[in-house]
């Protein structure tokens, strides 16, 4: 997931995040890298600099529920960074057990035909 934000009045800090599912991390403070890692979870901070601000994104969750604010000079600055991002993973997320269901009911039926067909051609010889 990516996400840009500004920081600052005078002068303005543009902030480039990229979050990955893998656990790779990356920020960008006026397009020069200030983290760079991989990290074996989904929960953890990244504080880092913007010119004379402190930046903390806290980070938390698991694949199904996940938050990501943002606080600046300790003050809370984005309630949820990823907000978009996050609304179309829940939806999708919620589908996933009726793709589970259909493609378990095609499974059933396709073993039933072949159960059926195997003994017909057993009962008629053939």
């Amino acid at each position: 997931m990516k996400k840009t934000f500004n920081v600052g009045n005078s002068p303005k800090h543009k902030i480039d995040v990229d979050f990955r599912i893998t656990g790779k991390e990356k920020v960008f403070v006026d397009d020069v890298i200030v983290i760079d890692k991989r990290k074996l979870s989904m929960k953890g901070d990244c504080i880092f600099k913007a010119g004379k601000h402190e930046v903390i994104i806290k980070y938390k969750g698991s694949f199904k529920e996940w938050t990501c604010p943002v606080f600046v000079d300790g003050a809370l600055f984005i309630e949820e960074l990823f907000d978009e991002e996050l609304k179309r993973h829940k939806k999708s997320f919620f589908y996933f057990p009726k793709f589970i269901k259909i493609l378990g009911i095609i499974l059933f039926i396709a073993l039933l035909f072949s159960f059926l067909r195997g003994f017909y051609q057993g009962a008629t010889g053939g």
